[in-house]
C-alpha cells in the first residue's frame, strides 16, 4: 500500500501591536533559534523564521489534522510568553490580533526559505507595508460575494 504524502506549506506573517519596532536583532537571533526548537518539540514543523523589528514570518508545514487558526494562536502565545519571560524588552509586548497566511507550493520551498533568511536585508530597502503591497499585488483575485 502506498503512503499518504501531504504537503501543506504556509507562509504566516504576524505583526507587533501597532507595528512598534520592538524586535531588535539580538532578541530575534535568540527568539528564532528557541522558537524553531520549541515548536518542533511540540509537533509543529517550522521550516524557517525571519522578520524585522515590527513583524515575524513563519514558514510552517501543517499536518493534515492541524488547524491553521490553532497553530497561529499557539505561535503567538508561545512567542509572547518567551519574549516576556526573556526580560529583553523594557515595555510590554503584544502581537496584533490578526495575521496573514499564504499557501506555498512545494516547488517554492527553497525560494521561501531564502526569502525569510533575507528579511533583514529586504527591510533595509522596503517597509512591511511595501512588502505586503507586493504580496497582495501577486495574489489571486477571488469573488467574495
Amino acid at each position: 500500500m502506498s503512503e499518504n504524502k501531504v504537503y501543506i506549506f504556509l507562509h504566516v506573517i504576524v505583526e507587533v501591536e501597532g507595528r512598534k519596532p520592538m524586535l531588535k536583532p539580538s532578541l530575534r537571533a535568540v527568539y528564532y533559534a528557541w522558537f524553531k526548537k520549541h515548536a518542533n518539540e511540540k509537533g509543529y514543523r517550522i521550516h524557517s523564521v525571519g522578520g524585522a523589528a515590527d513583524h515575524v514570518h513563519f514558514f510552517i508545514q501543517l499536518h493534515p489534522a492541524q488547524n491553521l487558526l490553532q497553530v497561529v494562536k499557539w505561535l503567538k502565545e508561545e512567542s509572547h510568553r518567551f519574549i516576556d519571560d526573556s526580560k529583553l524588552l523594557t515595555e510590554p509586548f503584544h502581537w496584533e490580533s490578526d495575521y496573514r497566511a499564504f499557501s506555498v507550493s512545494p516547488s517554492n520551498y527553497t525560494q521561501t526559505i531564502e526569502y525569510l533568511a533575507k528579511q533583514d536585508e529586504f527591510h533595509q530597502q522596503k517597509t512591511l507595508e511595501q512588502e505586503l503591497e507586493l504580496i497582495d499585488k501577486n495574489r489571486i483575485k477571488i469573488d467574495e460575494s
